[in-house]
């Protein structure tokens, strides 16, 4: 064993990071094949009324805590100004 390789194989210390980084299974996608596309894929989608009911829902789902913030910092300041004028 010499002291300037710390015995390890020269050829495993000049592989690349990413040969090293393979051989551990990290950092490596696997190779995945083109799919080729349906036919019909080109089709516009069609959504039912439960779909429409359900990005309804969704999306106040995201609106209302906005819209109740800007009610509470109204009515916050609303009552300052209240208690303000008495």
């Amino acid at each position: 064993m010499t002291g300037d390789n710390n015995g390890r194989d020269d050829a495993k210390r000049r592989r690349s990071p990413e040969k090293v980084l393979r051989d551990r299974g990290v950092y490596h996608l696997p190779d995945i094949p083109e799919l080729e596309e349906p036919a019909g894929a080109e089709e516009p989608a069609e959504f039912d009324w439960k779909d429409v009911l359900a990005f309804i829902i969704a999306s106040y789902q995201i609106i209302f805590p906005f819209l109740g913030l800007v009610l509470a910092v109204f009515l916050v300041i609303w009552g300052v100004l209240w208690l303000m004028s008495m």
